[in-house]
């Protein structure tokens, strides 16, 4: 599970809940889901990174990395470069 970080307190996002945000993420902006092996590479190399916050953020854009990373449009928001090569 994730939590949500803009909360007052602490949510537990079930799978459902992440699931159902991706799917409104994707047609909000009208995005495409990254494919399942892209996905899981990026969550690797996410869950390598010093910025990573646990259980799920992103520390340098604040974005829960299982909705970024299953985004085929979007890319590592790292200063230094994209991690996602």
């Amino acid at each position: 599970m994730a939590e949500c970080r803009h909360c007052t307190r602490p949510k537990p996002l079930t799978d459902e809940h992440l699931a159902d945000l991706l799917r409104q993420v994707l047609l909000q902006h009208a995005w495409t889901e990254a494919p399942a092996e892209m996905a899981h590479a990026r969550r690797q190399r996410c869950a390598a990174c010093p910025h990573r916050q646990p259980p799920d953020t992103c520390g340098i854009c604040g974005c829960l990395l299982s909705i970024r990373t299953r985004i085929l449009e979007q890319d590592c928001p790292d200063p230094a470069g994209s991690r996602w090569g």
